[in-house]
């Protein structure tokens, strides 16, 4: 019983390869967040997409080299947070075909319901 609950717990904690960070996640319409991405070092680390759905940013790339690539992305300001925003992303995308991805929503406030 302790090794599987022990084992679950590993598995909740476990480096998925990415994480996100925002300075905050509840901002006013037409505020401005800060999205940090932290990327786990990989061989086969080539691309990290990120933005936050429905803002001036919705997508943006930058390429990875693998192991010599940056860990932090960031802080990048995304201004003019619109009442239709979110949820910020960061995706890396490995040689392998594979991908890690991590989201946050975002609440934004002094919208009309």
């Amino acid at each position: 019983m302790r090794a599987t609950l022990f084992a679950a717990l590993l598995a909740l904690t476990a480096d998925s390869g990415i994480n996100i960070r925002l300075n905050k996640q509840v901002v006013m319409h037409g505020g401005e967040v800060w999205l940090t991405c932290r990327v786990t070092p990989n061989k086969y680390n080539r691309t990290l997409i990120f933005g936050i759905g429905g803002t001036e940013r919705e997508r943006s790339e930058r390429q990875l080299d693998g192991y010599d690539a940056p860990i932090t992305w960031g802080p990048m300001p995304i201004k003019n947070i619109p009442c239709n925003a979110g949820p910020a992303y960061c995706v890396v995308v490995r040689a392998d075909g594979t991908s890690a991805r991590a989201m946050l929503t975002i609440e934004v406030a002094g919208c009309e319901p």
